[in-house]
């Protein structure tokens, strides 16, 4: 089974990873140090995943801020982010897509 998890850097992921052990193959998804970089601020045309993933827990998050620019970052992120990782899941027919994070704007 391959199981994709988003937000590379989160503290979740880095909770699941050990979880999964020798259970699943895991596929890393995040900006950098990631078997599979992907930018959630890029266009959704360039947000593709590849068609072999079983299972995706998405735990990308932005904590915002105080200003309007922090503020629109984490709405980019968390939920037109959490859109286009969507989008990108169905169109790489994955079979189940797992939204686990904790969002603060």
């Amino acid at each position: 089974m391959n199981v994709a998890l988003v937000g590379v850097t989160s503290s979740i992921t880095k909770a699941l990873i050990p979880l999964f052990g020798s259970k699943a193959e895991i596929i890393t998804i995040g900006r950098k140090d990631a078997d599979i970089v992907i930018d959630l601020y890029n266009p959704i045309e360039q947000v593709v995943l590849k068609k072999d993933i079983d299972v995706m827990i998405h735990t990308s998050a932005h904590f915002g801020g105080v200003t309007y620019e922090a503020i629109s970052e984490a709405v980019m992120i968390n939920i037109l982010g959490a859109l286009k990782m969507l989008h990108a899941a169905s169109d790489a027919d994955v079979k189940h897509f797992i939204y686990q994070v904790s969002i603060v704007i």
